[in-house]
């Protein structure tokens, strides 16, 4: 019943949209952006701006690098952890080739 009245719904704006013409205004608008943005020359902001000039003198800057920082942080640490400590890593040459897990 649900989808009766969902599809009762949508075939008219469907119906609707197909009779849209492709080569209107709106359409020729994009080609023409995009003709535009691909003749401007690149901006090669790696060439006049080093990491500090663009990292480093922006104070707004500072509350990204503190959280990508924990984040690193924090990924480290929990797979350094898990490496270690986990019973499923079998480091040592002795248990790698046991079938059951004896040891806790």
């Amino acid at each position: 019943m649900h989808s009766r009245i969902f599809t009762s719904a949508i075939r008219p704006a469907f119906a609707r949209a197909s009779t849209f013409s492709l080569t209107g205004p709106a359409a020729r608008m994009g080609s023409v952006v995009r003709q535009q943005s691909s003749t401007r020359p690149p901006v090669e902001y790696s060439s006049r701006k080093n990491f500090k000039q663009t990292w480093l003198m922006d104070g707004a800057t500072y509350p990204i690098i503190v959280i990508i920082t924990f984040a690193v942080t924090m990924c480290s640490g929990f797979t350094a952890y898990k490496f270690l400590h986990s019973p499923d890593n079998r480091v040592n040459p002795r248990k790698r080739t046991s079938l059951m897990r004896d040891w806790k």
